[in-house]
């Protein structure tokens, strides 16, 4: 690529949730004039996301170019070997060399922000402050550990995650949606100054940077924004308010694009504006659980049955706490309550199922379907690959069957086994099978939750007592190219994967691992860069989470991400 003699200069804005329904309605408005820019002279695509399109599973194939078999990673959530009991995904969990850190191998100096399933900060050549799974700023959060104190000096108000209780906003303010947004805006001015704040600190050869409220402000108002752009049906004053909150969030984002041009310019880099998922409006939610239970492969607790996890009266008692109080409530009446065979192995997201009576389940709202099998879990009760075969063909004819009553359509556009999706070493570890509903159609697990005589419900009938979740993920992101090395075109799609090997040409790195994804060539010059760096062999094949000083998570930090998790709709 044509560098010069300078050293390369690769910067990467991830917006969590980017989708170019609102970026093209936007641009089209003259609101978003960098991002116009840089797609008028640069290269643009449709990203297609993981499957399921969702957060770690996502960023992980970014940052490793490979697929979930190999990064071992498809939800916030994964089994816990030997036990019935859900664990929350990390950088620990995560499988692969990350492309941060071949590139610091080679001599550069990189800077990583807010990238998801990146606790505990990884040592680099650099700086790196970790993402949404750091329960807090402490010294496993950032490397240098001593960099702590200069992150505070400059960003004061430094958080990894906004801690906004959507509960205790609709019980405490006049205007729910309103006070969410102004809670949101101040996360996002926050990410934005610690960009470019970072940027500017010294000239990176790689930088790489995620903002998250995009897909927080999408979660809650995107339905609006969708009416506002269709214009299809009658769109009213609070629709329009509601829809401004997201496109003021892109719009400062665009804002903040524009400052740091210049340095981009001045070093001859290049930039990738890209994204882990799209989004769409939410209208529908179907319990595939409840589904699985219909069909006589799952069977429910009942509900006052004193095994059961039972949050109702724990609701109650924190709703009008703050976030702060309520994760200390929290903790001290989880220490305490009852400690039955079923609590202690058990994870409370299943422990409204019988899993002695139950063939398959769903964990987790991406679909991700687990056959109760003997000898991989505790309580298994499938016996053997043909009979797990048997189960996995009836949950596909029971997902096939399920219709809309109100259209009379297929709620269920696909369910993949796991061999039809990924590939690698860690594909024994993965769900056995991914069902994925219609868009703006989101699946749910925890039929508690929910009216259990129902199927499919609306967003308002799930809980009406918070600010109701109105946008869900689907698989097309975003990819915009701009720089000296790009190409003005338009490569139509690209694989989330493709990312990585297309940042190691526009460094000049040859690492001799093999990705899954491909070089994205139809977008870049086709001149070599005059500096050019070899991966160095012993490196090859090693895992950046093979660090004999990195563990998971303790209990409490845990808790933090599951309270964390549970607010923004994940959990």
């Amino acid at each position: 690529m044509k560098n010069g003699s300078q050293m390369p200069y690769v910067c990467v804005i991830g917006l969590d949730g980017g989708t170019f329904k609102i970026i093209d309605y936007l641009v089209a408005q003259g609101r978003l004039p960098n991002f116009a820019m840089f797609m008028e002279r640069g290269s643009r695509a449709t990203l297609k996301s993981t499957v399921p399109a969702v957060t770690p599973a996502a960023w992980s194939s970014f940052s490793t170019g490979t697929n979930p078999g190999k990064t071992g990673v498809v939800d916030f959530f994964r089994w816990t070997p030997g036990e019935q009991r859900i664990s929350i995904v990390n950088a620990t969990s995560v499988k692969g060399r990350h492309v941060w850190s071949v590139a610091s191998e080679t001599g550069n100096r990189v800077c990583v922000f807010n990238v998801p399933v990146t606790y505990p900060a990884m040592k680099i050549n650099g700086v790196f402050i970790s993402g949404m799974d750091a329960p807090r700023l402490d010294d496993r959060a950032v490397y240098p550990r001593e960099f702590t104190d200069e992150l505070l000096a400059r960003i004061p108000d430094f958080s990894f995650n906004p801690e906004i209780d959507p509960s205790f906003i609709t019980d405490n303010h006049e205007d729910p949606a309103g006070e969410f947004a102004r809670q949101l805006n101040e996360y996002l001015q926050m990410e934005l100054r610690t960009i470019e704040y970072l940027l500017e600190r010294e000239p990176w050869n790689l930088f790489v940077s995620v903002v998250r409220s995009t897909d927080i402000f999408q979660h809650q108002f995107m339905k609006h924004a969708e009416k506002v752009i269709n214009g299809s049906e009658p769109v009213t004053a609070d629709d329009k308010r509601q829809a401004e909150f997201v496109f003021s969030c892109y719009e400062d984002i665009d804002a903040m694009l524009g400052r740091i041009q210049g340095s981009l310019q001045a070093r001859d880099g290049n930039l990738i504006l890209m994204s882990d998922h799209g989004f769409t409006s939410l209208e529908k939610t179907v319990s595939l659980n409840k589904v699985l239970e219909e069909a006589g492969l799952l069977t429910f607790r009942p509900r006052n049955n004193d095994r059961t996890y039972n949050k109702t009266l724990k609701t109650r008692l924190l709703r009008r706490l703050s976030a702060k109080n309520q994760n200390r409530i929290r903790r001290l009446m989880d220490r305490v309550r009852s400690e039955s065979w079923i609590n202690r192995h058990t994870d409370r997201m299943m422990s409204h199922i019988d899993l002695e009576k139950t063939r398959a389940c769903v964990i987790g709202k991406f679909g991700c379907l687990y056959v109760n099998l003997k000898g991989r879990q505790p309580m298994g009760i499938v016996d053997g690959e043909d009979e797990r075969q048997a189960v996995l063909k009836e949950v596909e004819s029971a997902m096939q069957a399920l219709q809309d009553p109100d259209d009379g359509e297929n709620v269920i556009v696909s369910a993949l086994r796991r061999e039809q999706v990924y590939h690698g070493p860690q594909l024994e570890r993965l769900p056995d099978m991914v069902i994925q509903t219609r868009d703006s159609y989101h699946g749910v697990f925890d039929n508690h939750e929910m009216d259990q005589d129902k199927v499919i419900l609306t967003p308002d009938n799930i809980d009406s007592s918070n600010l109701t979740m109105a946008g869900t993920h689907d698989s097309d992101g975003i990819l915009v190219m701009y720089g000296s090395s790009i190409r003005n075109t338009d490569i139509g799609t690209a694989q989330i994967a493709d990312i990585a090997p297309t940042i190691f040409e526009l460094m000049g790195i040859e690492d001799l691992k093999e990705f899954d994804g491909e070089l994205i060539a139809d977008a870049l010059i086709d001149e070599k860069s005059a500096v050019s760096k070899t991966a160095s062999s012993p490196d090859v094949g090693h895992d950046d989470n093979d660090d004999p000083e990195k563990d998971g998570y303790s209990e409490d930090d845990e808790e933090e991400i599951r309270k964390r998790l549970e607010n923004l709709g994940y959990l």
